[in-house]
């Protein structure tokens, strides 16, 4: 996993999602509701989920419906992670717990989370789903995946980027891309049929290469 290759199957963690970013009468955000899905976990390890909006984490009025127990986050009175320039909101930090058993293969459960504002954001500024969606690996706090091109949040441990099979420049704000140009997080607009362990999405997916090189 980031920033090697690994086995490149893209099981290790699979989230559904459904985003309601409510706005108010001068079309300025004030609250985001989301519905997540664990249907995945295939990692060894435990991967937590968390999520970055484009406002202050001072703007964050209240944060319901996470499911933290591993003092991974260390969270304000709101909800939001300290110690960063922008909300951060850690979402689970155990996925086995999404699923009804210990294993990948369990039922999916569906968490509900709701994110209120105290000043309403214009939404050119706020951005749209899925905002900045991003894994932190294994309880290492500093070590993040993001989807490609989207920036790690300030307690990202910069010093792995460009490391391994990692292509990212910082002063030219390309993240999350390998030196084979290809993506370690994927974002589709569909359910997705994720590879079974161990098999290569690229072998899954004969087109997957040119798709994320279009990206």
């Amino acid at each position: 996993m980031w920033p090697n290759k690994g086995d490149y199957d893209f099981n290790d963690l699979v989230v559904d999602y459904n985003f309601n970013q409510v706005t108010n009468a001068d079309n300025k955000v004030v609250e985001v509701k989301a519905v997540l899905t664990v249907r995945a976990n295939s990692a060894a390890m435990k991967n937590e989920f968390s999520l970055q909006f484009n406002t202050t984490s001072s703007n964050v009025k209240s944060v319901t419906g996470q499911n933290l127990s591993n003092d991974v986050f260390a969270l304000n009175s709101k909800g939001t992670e300290v110690n960063q320039s922008k909300a951060v909101v850690p979402i689970f930090d155990d996925p086995f717990k999404g699923l009804n058993s210990s294993g990948s293969n369990g039922a999916p459960k569906t968490m509900k989370v709701k994110i209120e504002f105290i000043t309403p954001v214009s939404v050119s500024n706020f951005g749209t789903a899925p905002y900045n969606p991003f894994l932190v690996i294994g309880g290492v706090r500093g070590k993040e995946i993001h989807l490609a091109g989207s920036a790690p949040t300030d307690l990202a441990d910069k010093s792995k980027f460009g490391t391994a099979d990692d292509d990212s420049n910082l002063a030219a704000q390309k993240y999350y891309i390998s030196d084979e140009n290809l993506p370690w997080a994927i974002n589709i607009p569909l359910q997705f049929a994720y590879p079974l362990e161990k098999q290569d999405i690229t072998k899954a997916y004969l087109k997957f290469n040119q798709w994320a090189e279009s990206r």
